[in-house]
């Protein structure tokens, strides 16, 4: 329900929000961009799809990857 809310808000007022987040199921329907930080450094960015299905999520989050 707040995500409904900031979303409205968000396309109502043309705003950008920033937001810190652990539950990626919410990224695609939210996000239009993504940045995957680890220790302080960007990993990844760029869409939500991009970032969920690249290699170097896979490997934050210790699920195999190539990097």
């Amino acid at each position: 329900l707040l995500m409904q809310m900031l979303d409205e808000i968000r396309k109502k007022y043309d705003l950008s929000i920033l937001m810190t987040t652990h539950d990626f199921s919410m990224l695609p329907r939210y996000c239009d961009r993504v940045v995957l930080l680890s220790g302080g450094r960007i990993l990844k960015k760029g869409s939500p799809v991009e970032v969920l299905e690249s290699d170097e999520f896979a490997q934050a989050f210790h699920m195999g990857g190539t990097v």
